[in-house]
């Protein structure tokens, strides 16, 4: 099953063109960034059947998946956070992605529908990204 995993786990974990650290060229342009990233993880869980509930099992993290939370990091580093409020922060997407991707799955989501569930994960993925905004700002 891990070698399954490892498979399709690669789709999300890529960083973006550029690698992890790279600094975006604005401001606005790190909050997109970690959209893409978070919408490409769930995307690539979503498309294998308890494919969130695979990854969260994970003891030990694949090295793509060490890339991803790397470039989560890397975008955050960019943005302006020191190593720990980076980590944290990498840690709080991955959280958020991870957990809401696996309450999708186990509730049975067809039966509400893929652009409702599309819009609610992008409005609480955006409350996460504008805490951080404001702890970057205040720190």
């Amino acid at each position: 099953m891990a070698g399954l995993a490892f498979s399709w786990l690669h789709q999300f974990t890529q960083p973006p063109t550029g690698g992890p650290d790279t600094a975006p060229a604005t401001e606005q342009a790190w909050p997109d960034r970690l959209r893409e990233l978070a919408t490409r993880a769930r995307a690539a869980m979503l498309a294998h059947r308890d494919g969130a509930r695979l990854v969260v099992s994970f003891t030990a993290p694949p090295p793509n998946a060490v890339a991803y939370f790397g470039a989560l990091i890397g975008t955050l580093r960019s943005a302006g956070a020191d190593a720990p409020a980076a980590h944290l922060g990498a840690d709080v997407v991955t959280s958020f992605v991870n957990g809401y991707t696996l309450e999708e799955q186990a509730r049975q989501a067809a039966l509400i529908p893929q652009d409702q569930r599309d819009a609610t994960f992008r409005l609480e993925l955006d409350i996460v990204i504008a805490g951080k905004r404001t702890r970057l700002l205040h720190d």
